[in-house]
């Protein structure tokens, strides 16, 4: 009886040792030379424990590394890591994975839409680039077709095709549609309306504020039109000052000096 006990355990040794140097197949007979366990179905799937999270986080017992439960609080898959919680999600909380319908319980200090490297932060219209804002750069741009990738130093861009033909031009703000639209190398000027200094290329510390005020501007420097179509004509006109609709439409005065406040004032 001795002599057969010991030839049977002998067997269920060699047997399971013979196992351990194989791999197991599930629906396959060819099982993956790398997997110990490889599972083929095309109808069916694997079906991992499912947990809420105070089960998971209460009721298992020193967890191994790489132990994965399905949490049913926050329709994810988690894994633990060897000493936390990680969701598959990127995010060892739900509470810090943002939702599309709004988010609640944050804290500001900690929960951001953002990099966390060194790395412009981009946005997207119908896959296109409405927006960027970069850290070294010191950029910021809302608005579809913009200077993409952002050129320059401390412009502020808000509108569509705003600035876009932008090259080495430093710290301009360009608010409305096609608001500098030809500025290549210009700096310190600010355009607010749609297509204020529209043609400017080169032109510096130009200030328009009005719907196509100083549109046609391109070299001219040091000049002032607010209101709708001031200064429209002007081109390499400089220190020149009109303030009213209209105003100074016309010119195109070099160095003209001028200064004219009222609607259609010098028009």
């Amino acid at each position: 009886m001795k002599k057969i006990f010991i030839f049977c355990l002998s067997g269920i040794l060699f047997c399971s040792n013979s196992f351990a140097q194989q791999n197991v197949g599930i629906g396959t007979n060819t099982p993956n030379s790398s997997a110990i366990l490889d599972v083929s179905s095309t109808s069916k799937g694997i079906l991992v424990p499912r947990m809420t999270s105070s089960q998971r986080t209460t009721s298992i017992v020193a967890p191994a590394t790489g132990l994965m439960v399905f949490d049913t609080d926050s329709a994810c898959f988690v894994y633990y890591d060897g000493a936390a919680w990680n969701f598959v999600r990127g995010k060892n909380n739900v509470a810090n994975d943002w939702s599309v319908g709004g988010n609640t319980g944050t804290n500001p200090n900690i929960n951001f839409i953002g990099t966390t490297d060194n790395k412009a932060l981009r946005f997207k219209s119908n896959n296109t680039i409405a927006g960027e804002v970069g850290d070294t750069t010191l950029n910021t741009l809302f608005g579809l077709y913009g200077p993409i990738p952002m050129k320059g130093k401390g412009n502020a861009v808000l509108g569509y095709f705003s600035l876009t033909g932008n090259t080495t031009g430093s710290y301009n703000a360009a608010v409305g549609i096609n608001a500098m639209y030809f500025n290549t190398t210009g700096n310190y000027n600010t355009a607010i309306g749609r297509a204020a200094l529209f043609s400017n290329a080169d032109g510096v510390h130009n200030t328009a504020a009005g719907d196509e005020a100083l549109a046609n501007s391109n070299s001219g420097y040091s000049n002032t039109g607010i209101g709708t179509h001031a200064l429209y004509s002007n081109q390499a006109g400089s220190n020149l000052v009109a303030l009213g609709d209209s105003a100074l439409y016309s010119s195109n005065i070099i160095n003209g000096q001028n200064t004219a406040i009222g609607s259609k004032a010098l028009f």
